[in-house]
């Protein structure tokens, strides 16, 4: 993908999988525990890296992994602003700038 074709994208399910996979560097898990489905009834869904196993009645309560809502919430979000911090830190050392001036005595004609 182009940069332009990532900032035309709108936020949603394709730019939370985008973030999930490419920045935070968490691909989807490729299977799928047994039991989900009774965890997530009970209130309690299997979180994994950037990914959470959700069950919907409206998709037949067949479990699947769903990235966590990069683009749409602030929570979310700040996980991708720490950890581009943690990875700019770790190949950037710190800068240090010394700077010194010399302020000698200057002559100057003046002509009137």
């Amino acid at each position: 993908m182009t940069k332009e074709e990532i900032l035309a994208m709108k936020a949603g399910n394709k730019l939370d999988v985008l973030v999930a996979e490419k920045v935070m560097n968490h691909p989807m898990p490729d299977s799928i525990p047994e039991d989900a489905l009774d965890l997530y009834l009970a209130g309690s869904p299997i979180h994994y890296d950037s990914w959470t196993c959700v069950c919907r009645y409206d998709e037949g309560d067949v479990p699947k992994w769903i990235p966590y809502p990069y683009s749409t919430d602030i929570s979310a979000a700040w996980q991708v602003e720490e950890k581009l911090t943690e990875e700019w830190t770790k190949r950037n050392k710190p800068i240090s700038i010394e700077v010194s001036y010399d302020c000698g005595a200057y002559e100057t004609k003046i002509e009137t």
